[in-house]
C-alpha cells in the first residue's frame, strides 16, 4: 500500500500510512508475549524467531501489496493479537495450578515428617479446597479440630464455611473455591473470577493430544497458519490463476496436517 504504484492520492496514502502503523501496534503485544515466553524457556528460540519473522512479513505485505491483500494480512495480525492474550492467561492459570501442585506436595510431605503439625494440616486442607477436594479438606480439619480443641476459634469459621459449601453442591449448586460464589449448574468458568470451576474440572476427560504449553500452541497455528497465508498471496500473484486454487488447497492440506503430525509428537513426548 505504501507503494507509489499503489497510491494515486494524498488520502490513500494517509490512509496506507495508517494501516501500518495499525500493522505494527497489533502485531508488538504477540511479539512482546512471544518474546516472554521465549525467555522463559517455554518455547524453542526456532519457534519464537520465526514467528516474529512471519510477523514482519505480514508487515511487509500491508505495505507494499494492494488494499484487499494488504487488509487480509492485517486481519491475520489482528486474528493472532486476539488470540494470543487468551492463550497467555490460559498459561497463566495452568502456571497457577502447577504451584498449588507443588504446594500439596510440600504440604503432604511435611506431614509425613511430622503429623502432627496443625500448620501444615491446615494449610494442605486450604489447598485441597482451592483445588476443589472439598471432602478431603473438610477431613482434614475435622481432625485437626479434634486434636487440637485451642485452635477452634481459627479452625471453627472455615470449617462451618466449607461445610456449607458442599451441602450447596450436593444440592446441585457450583460454588467456586477461590471466590466462593455460587453458579448456575452447568457452568465451567466461574461468573464472578472466571476460574475453572472444581466439579467441571474433574467432570472433563483430560485431552492426551494438547499441548504442554498453550504458548506452543498459539505459535505453532501462527506460523503455519501465517505461512499458508503468505503462499496463498504468493500462488495468486505469481501463478496463473488455473494452477493458483489447486496449489492453494495443497498448502493448506500440508498445513493442517503438519501441525497434527506436530501437536501428536508433543504430546506423545
Amino acid at each position: 500500500m505504501l507503494n507509489p504504484q499503489n497510491i494515486r492520492g494524498p488520502g490513500e496514502a494517509m490512509f496506507a500510512v495508517l494501516m501500518f502503523l495499525f500493522a505494527l501496534l497489533a502485531a508488538s503485544y504477540p511479539i512482546v508475549r512471544i518474546i516472554g515466553w521465549w525467555i522463559e524457556g517455554a518455547i524453542e528460540p526456532v519457534l519464537a524467531i520465526a514467528s516474529i519473522g512471519l510477523y514482519f512479513g505480514l508487515i511487509v505485505v500491508v505495505v507494499t501489496m494492494p488494499e484487499p491483500v494488504a487488509l487480509a494480512a492485517l486481519l491475520a495480525i489482528l486474528a493472532s493479537a486476539v488470540v494470543t492474550p487468551i492463550l497467555g492467561r490460559s498459561r497463566d492459570q495452568a502456571e497457577l495450578k502447577r504451584i498449588e501442585e507443588e504446594r500439596l506436595q510440600q504440604y503432604a510431605a511435611a506431614l509425613e515428617r511430622n503429623p502432627l503439625d496443625p500448620v501444615a494440616r491446615i494449610a494442605l486442607a486450604e489447598a485441597l479446597y482451592r483445588k476443589g477436594d472439598v471432602d478431603q479438606a473438610i477431613e482434614h480439619l475435622q481432625w485437626t479440630l479434634q486434636q487440637f480443641p485451642r485452635l477452634a476459634f481459627r479452625i471453627r469459621p472455615e470449617l462451618d464455611e466449607w461445610v456449607h459449601r458442599r451441602e450447596q453442591m450436593q444440592a446441585g449448586a457450583t460454588v467456586c473455591t477461590l471466590c466462593n460464589i455460587e453458579n448456575p449448574p452447568g457452568l465451567r468458568w466461574c461468573r464472578e473470577c472466571g476460574a475453572e470451576l472444581a466439579e467441571r474440572a474433574r467432570e472433563r476427560v483430560p485431552d492426551t493430544s494438547r499441548l504442554h504449553h498453550p504458548g506452543k500452541l498459539v505459535v505453532r497455528i501462527w506460523i503455519l497458519g501465517a505461512t499458508v497465508l503468505l503462499l496463498f498471496i504468493g500462488a495468486y500473484y505469481w501463478l496463473p490463476s488455473a494452477a493458483a486454487g489447486p496449489v492453494t488447497f495443497v498448502f493448506v492440506m500440508a498445513g493442517v496436517w503438519c501441525f497434527y503430525r506436530w501437536s501428536v509428537g508433543d504430546a506423545q513426548r
